[in-house]
């Protein structure tokens, strides 16, 4: 038997031991060194692949995070990676934009190119006749179909027309088998076998390695454009970049001076003047990325008025980054006025995506690349980024920052935004945080919140007492190990805890 498939099966039983009926633990990471040890041992070489040791060291950071932290987060990043490193393992030099397409094609399409694969006939290499050339035909599907379809007519037959025969089927006990785990395991082989054959789209694979991170080197008489005249074509971009220039220096300097002047502190609904601020600012210079993609994707790098326009484009991205800075501004003061947030935290991660994007694109003009060089260099970004968020406990963050810093903070988020992290707070000093009205109905008394907070607390404690050691994760620990140190100060308060 073949290393692939003795590894294949090897996945799949550690994939349903590890992960069926199993929540966020340790299993994230003994599954994924399984596969990083897989990868190696089907092909060395792959250590001495930047591509390979940039997605499989993010496969294993993002399972240790889910383990440290048992958030979903971490479990969303490292299925990226996953995703990732099949194809990266499969084919070291793809650049990972495409390797991601490739994964997202190998997953919707391989089922049925194996069922093609089937009914399809090898070529006959030379000297085989035609008969024994085929792998897989539909005489070999028929000599199983047709031994079990009679089987199960007689098998209908004696049980409707002999009852002791009957009775005896009646009386199996099937219940051993569990449909649910049947069904996870066959998901589980199909992904397995995914990761370890993928399916390679040829044109998708020429594509990738023709596609050039430099520009041609010269003008081409044949590229593409909504202008005739390439002159005409520079002209456009020149006044292009000249008025959105102009009106950026006037947006830069009009917000400066509104933070410098201490004019924020009088704003009434300052939620929405710096989300709607921040968002209209990230998607402007989104807007001004393809704006340069287009213009500076070819001709207008060689022409003789190249420099004037560059100078221009350079202008407009230093316009966007003080742009950008304004935004961090905006968020900071926010979460100083208002506490810390997962949509806050956000925020500050698209700054930085989008930051870069706007380095990359500095990049892109001044060292004559190609477009493509922009879009694979900002999907790497894209990854690394997403596998850096996994390192932190944001929950425990925001709970701590909130607590030290915005004691205003209402109750009823820590409860219904944070969850479990909060709970052993909650338990000592809820009483005395402030509460919002709008989430309790006319009528009900207050001690409303204290019995939703019981109920989510034995429920988390009854899920906890139910994993066993692969549903493992230090902040469960020291969650249930929060709430315990609890119960002397509210042993007079026997509500919060089942005996």
């Amino acid at each position: 038997m073949k290393k692939k498939t003795i590894l294949l099966f090897v996945s799949v039983f550690a994939y349903c031991y590890l992960f069926y009926n199993q929540g966020i633990g340790i299993n994230f990471l003994i599954f994924n060194l399984l596969l990083v040890f897989a990868s190696i041992s089907i092909d060395f070489s792959l250590v001495k692949r930047l591509n390979w040791l940039l997605v499989a060291p993010g496969a294993l950071i993002t399972a240790t995070s889910a383990f440290l932290y048992g958030d979903l987060l971490a479990v969303i990043a490292n299925v990226i990676s996953l995703l990732f490193l099949a194809y990266v393992s499969y084919n070291p030099k793809s650049t990972l934009v495409f390797a991601f397409i490739q994964s997202c094609w190998t997953l919707i399409s391989s089922f049925f190119l194996q069922i093609e694969k089937i009914f399809t006939p090898k070529q006959a290499k030379e000297g085989e006749t035609v008969e024994t050339k085929s792998e897989f035909t539909f005489a070999d599907l028929l000599k199983f179909i047709i031994p079990i379809a009679v089987l199960l007519t007689f098998f209908l037959i004696y049980k409707y027309s002999n009852p002791i025969f009957s009775k005896f089927i009646d009386n199996l006990n099937l219940d051993f088998i569990s449909w649910t785990f049947v069904g996870f395991m066959i998901v589980g082989f199909y992904l397995l076998f995914v990761f370890y054959f993928p399916v390679n789209s040829q044109r998708l694979i020429r594509f990738d390695e023709s596609s050039s991170n430099l520009l041609s080197g010269g003008i081409l008489p044949n590229e593409k454009s909504m202008f005739k005249d390439l002159s005409k074509e520079m002209s456009a971009a020149m006044m292009t970049f000249g008025l959105l220039n102009v009106l950026l220096l006037l947006v830069n300097i009009l917000d400066l001076n509104f933070i410098f002047s201490g004019q924020m502190k009088s704003i009434t609904n300052y939620s929405q003047y710096v989300h709607q601020g921040i968002s209209s600012s990230i998607f402007s210079v989104v807007i001004a990325i393809f704006v340069m993609l287009y213009f500076f994707r070819g001709n207008l790098n060689y022409v003789a008025k190249s420099k004037q326009l560059k100078f221009n484009a350079i202008l407009w991205i230093l316009l966007n980054a003080i742009l950008l800075l304004t935004c961090f501004h905006k968020n900071f003061a926010y979460i100083m006025d208002s506490g810390l947030t997962y949509k806050r935290i956000g925020v500050y991660f698209y700054l930085l995506l989008t930051f870069i994007a706007l380095i990359t694109t500095l990049v892109k003009i001044t060292t004559f690349k190609s477009n493509w060089f922009l879009i694979r260099y900002n999907v790497w970004s894209l990854f690394l980024v997403l596998v850096f968020s996994t390192l932190f406990n944001w929950d425990k963050l925001i709970l701590e920052y909130n607590v030290k810093y915005k004691p205003s903070v209402e109750r009823e988020y820590y409860l219904f935004e944070l969850e479990e992290v909060s709970y052993a707070h909650l338990l000592n000093h809820w009483d005395k945080m402030p509460y919002n009205n709008n989430y309790y109905f006319i009528g009900l008394s207050e001690d409303l919140f204290d019995k939703m907070l019981k109920v989510r607390i034995d429920k988390f404690m009854e899920k906890y007492q139910q994993k066993d050691w692969r549903s493992w994760n230090l902040e469960d620990d020291r969650i249930v190990n929060e709430i315990l140190r609890t119960r002397k100060y509210f042993r007079k308060h026997p509500v919060y805890f089942n005996n």
